[in-house]
């Protein structure tokens, strides 16, 4: 294990220094690169392994993560050439499995508020290629008042350019394919 600040000079003139922890066997560095030129003053924080970066957290005013890359254009921004990208595991020896949650911590919540999106994107083969949403899934808070809450799920497709609802289910377990108010248990138009 080492600690240490080096210091050289980069493309551009602009003077940068590291200060990072090398493991032993050059198993990998976990850096900060101080630039002289940068704005603010912030540093991103480095994890590299042997075959290149593995965790960039751009420490700037938006504080955002990346890991496969070192431009994060999101809170938590993750590339990876396989198609596994993410993985969520739990040990638990009971019944449950693998938790995500999706929580809308609003102070004003209101009914029909979106509390959470899963969004299905990917690039069009338009020149340049445009990042286009091809399906949905969204939850809603129904009703938020206290004690009488409802939610619904609503499910969404891109036809022929045009992205819209395709499916609902209500509160009360209905189900609507092409109609956003089934008045039945299953209401097809």
């Amino acid at each position: 294990l080492q600690v240490g600040l080096s210091g050289e000079l980069s493309a551009g003139d602009i003077n940068r220094r590291f200060v990072g922890i090398k493991m032993a066997n050059d198993i990998g560095v976990i850096r900060s690169t101080f630039y002289s030129g940068k704005s603010g003053g912030y540093a991103p924080l480095q994890i590299h392994v042997r075959d290149g970066i593995a965790m960039h957290i751009n420490a700037d005013t938006n504080r955002n993560i990346g890991v496969g890359t070192t431009n994060p254009n999101k809170k938590l921004h993750v590339v990876h050439s396989d198609y596994q990208v993410a993985r969520f595991e739990s040990t638990n020896a009971n019944a449950d499995g693998s938790y995500v949650e999706l929580y809308a911590n609003s102070t004003s919540p209101a009914d029909n508020d979106i509390s959470g999106v899963i969004n299905f994107k990917g690039n069009n083969d338009a020149s340049p290629a445009e990042e286009t949403s091809y399906a949905q899934i969204r939850g809603y808070l129904g009703d938020v008042t206290d004690g009488t809450e409802d939610g619904y799920l609503t499910f969404h497709t891109r036809h022929n350019g045009t992205f819209d609802e395709r499916l609902r289910i209500t509160s009360d377990g209905k189900v609507g394919i092409n109609d956003s108010a089934p008045g039945n248990q299953l209401v097809v138009k």
